[in-house]
């Protein structure tokens, strides 16, 4: 489990990844969970995030996974 910080209309999310189950590379696929730390599911949705946005959160999980810049859980 790691943790991301993600820029967010302006401000930032702090994105808890549970499970980085890693690139597949026969698929080419990143699966991941998440979730926003402090905040939830309700609240989460009551944001009425967008497809776009939602899409810009992975991204930023993606590189972060990718660049090894989450901070780690022990």
């Amino acid at each position: 489990m790691y943790h991301v910080q993600v820029p967010f209309r302006g401000d930032f999310l702090d994105v808890k990844v549970t499970r980085d189950y890693g690139w597949e590379s026969d698929t080419n696929a990143h699966e991941v969970e998440w979730e926003v730390d402090g905040m939830t599911g309700d609240e989460y949705n009551a944001l009425n995030v967008t497809s776009e946005e939602e899409e810009l959160i992975y991204d930023m999980i993606y590189q972060a996974s990718a660049d090894g810049a989450g901070q780690y859980d022990d």
